[in-house]
């Protein structure tokens, strides 16, 4: 027991502690807390930007990988766009499986552990669109109920739209350097 308390006052000796609780004392160097939360965030921001970049450099260097899958992309699309017949969707159902599979190995082969392409999220939602919202979306529309299909024909449009903007940041980028 005795030991013990010698060590906490030991310890209490040896740790300076400040008078003031914004003031953090360590060998008797005083730290700022507003100026270390600023620098910590702009340290961030420029992490940030240096992934920013070496994603933007990443896609760059697999454009033409990207401009492939885009294309299949479009042409599902337009596939399920020609359907006027369920039979036409679930033709076009099944071709989009086929290029579904066909998306994913390519993605594999853009970026396997899925850490570099930036556009992989718009990919996914992309995949996910023609495989499982594109056929009951044509279907209803079908039926005399038109706003599932504008959804799905929206939420398309704006995952491509997004792309081909980062996609033509990229490409910009590889220019300025």
């Amino acid at each position: 027991m005795i030991r013990l308390a010698v060590i906490v006052l030991l310890a209490e000796t040896v740790t300076p502690r400040s008078s003031s609780p914004d003031i953090v004392t360590s060998d008797h160097i005083r730290e700022d807390p507003v100026a270390g939360k600023k620098a910590y965030q702009e340290f961030q921001g420029q992490l940030k930007r240096e992934d920013e970049e070496n994603q933007l450099r990443f896609d760059r260097d697999h454009m033409r990988e990207h401009e492939a899958v885009l294309a299949l992309f479009r042409k599902t699309r337009a596939r399920y766009d020609r359907a006027r017949t369920r039979r036409a969707v679930d033709g076009a159902h099944e071709a989009a499986r086929e290029i579904a599979a066909d998306v994913r190995r390519r993605m594999e082969q853009i970026d396997r552990w899925r850490n570099h392409a930036k556009v992989f999220a718009d990919y996914d939602a992309l995949l996910k669109l023609i495989e499982d919202d594109y056929p009951p979306a044509l279907l209803a529309s079908f039926n005399g109920e038109p706003r599932q299909l504008a959804g799905v024909r929206s939420a398309f449009d704006e995952h491509m739209k997004t792309v081909r903007r980062w996609l033509a940041q990229a490409a910009k980028q590889g220019d300025e350097e």
